[in-house]
């Protein structure tokens, strides 16, 4: 059967679909080109729009055994019959690529190859589900996953070397990371016209989160003792709590070190320099952007204007958390007014107002989200970042839609962008985030 499994990125999961449209290639008599999701992918010419195929994300990873029984490998050697060649590198990774000066932006396969690939490898035959269905495994066969890079090996402080302290701060309901953030192609149907919508800037950077929360307060002998003798001791605190995306800084009771892989913990610091500026019982989630440092960039050639070892924080979510644990994240509106009472930079907002009524001349009819897709990327995508001295391409942009009690925001990111991305990958360029995703998902 075909699952998503837990903790599943859903901006890398695979989609049986089917072709929304096709057309023909400028530049290739065998090849054609389709829209799948919302995405330009090139398809042989014998594709249609009536039956079934799966649509693999760019930057999502294929397992070694489909591929290999799909003789995809460009190493014949790994491919079930030797004698044919693929495409695919040895680590599975999907690209964006460009064939015949057209890019392809996702890679697709007949949902039959798929569903042979099941049947004769994992001995698990599959019904034909309704398009559009989301699945990243076959039974517990993890099929596609984020591609995460190889990185350096990086030598780990003395100082988190060995056993983790015993004793968390953390207190249930106080913290929660910052979930992925889907892409909008893959949920244009939640956008109506009606819809109260913010759209800002993408900032390409590294994640991080600051929250001033309640955590467990280091008790001295003292504070124990009483506590067993029956004395009411205060056993909690506000205080500041920092990560990346994926890594708690500073997790423990009585360890003055944070949780860091980098002799440079660049997390800690934005912290540390934005922490008087953060109520208590408020998080702010954001991008830091420029150097660390030490120099080295904390995204390559994407300086936004800091000079050399200078850095910056721009605000993108701002969440109130009670004691209870009971949360709320700001309104656009709302989050605007905190950054500019408390002295925070946030992301450049370009519209804030009802969808409709930023491309008041599209009709609204059943091609209203199609149309306003189209306008949105006419609008804002493959423009140059105004915010960098480098000469580089802007990420994106973030759409938020307004609900009550609810976060749903969603990206969408310039083709420009992605084939810049594509080829800094190629070439074994990573990031501070990156790497230390890719030494967390190593550590045991």
């Amino acid at each position: 059967m075909l699952t998503t499994s837990t903790g599943a990125n859903p901006n890398y999961v695979a989609t049986v679909c089917k072709l929304q449209s096709i057309s023909d290639h400028p530049n290739a008599d065998r090849l054609s080109i389709a829209t799948v999701l919302h995405h330009q992918v090139v398809v042989g010419k014998d594709d249609n729009t009536d039956d079934l195929y799966v649509f693999f994300p760019i930057e999502s990873r294929l397992s070694t055994e489909f591929l290999s029984y799909t003789n995809s490998f460009r190493h014949p050697e790994r491919n079930r019959n030797p004698e044919i060649k693929g495409f695919f590198e040895d680590h599975g990774r999907v690209r964006m690529v460009r064939l015949r000066q057209v890019y392809s932006n996702g890679y697709v396969v007949e949902y039959n190859t798929v569903k042979n690939f099941a049947l004769d490898v994992l001995g698990i035959a599959l019904d034909d589900p309704s398009p559009p269905y989301d699945f990243d495994s076959i039974g517990n066969h993890v099929i596609c996953m984020k591609y995460v890079a190889k990185t350096v090996s990086v030598k780990v402080p003395k100082g988190i070397q060995g056993k983790k302290p015993r004793i968390s701060r953390l207190i249930e309901g106080q913290w929660s990371f910052h979930p992925d953030t889907p892409q909008l192609k893959r949920c244009l149907h939640e956008i109506s016209p009606l819809d109260i919508i913010s759209i800002t800037n993408k900032v390409h950077g590294s994640s991080s989160k600051a929250a001033k929360v309640l955590v467990k307060r280091s008790l001295t002998w003292k504070d124990r003792l009483c506590k067993a003798l029956g004395a009411q001791i205060r056993d909690t605190e506000y205080d500041l709590l920092a990560s990346s995306r994926r890594v708690i800084k500073n997790t423990y009771l009585r360890n003055p070190k944070s949780n860091d892989f980098y002799s440079v913990d660049i997390f800690m610091l934005v912290a540390n320099e934005i922490g008087d500026k953060i109520p208590a019982s408020f998080a702010v989630t954001g991008e830091i952007v420029g150097f660390l440092p030490t120099g080295a960039p904390i995204q390559k050639d994407y300086d936004y204007g800091c000079s050399w070892t200078d850095h910056d924080f721009y605000v993108f979510r701002v969440e109130y958390i009670g004691p209870t644990g009971l949360s709320h994240t700001l309104g656009h509106k709302e989050m605007v007014s905190f950054c500019e009472c408390q002295g925070l930079k946030m992301v450049e907002t370009f519209y804030y107002g009802r969808a409709v009524d930023l491309f008041p001349n599209l009709s609204v009819s059943e091609s209203w989200p199609e149309d306003f897709l189209k306008k949105l990327e006419e609008t804002y995508l493959d423009k140059k970042c105004h915010l960098c001295k480098n000469d580089v391409w802007a990420e994106g942009i973030v759409v938020r839609k307004e609900v009550p009690f609810e976060y749903r925001v969603f990206k969408l990111k310039s083709p420009a962008f992605l084939g810049d991305e594509t080829a800094r990958l190629d070439k074994g360029e990573t990031s501070v985030e990156a790497e230390e995703e890719s030494l967390v998902a190593t550590q045991p």
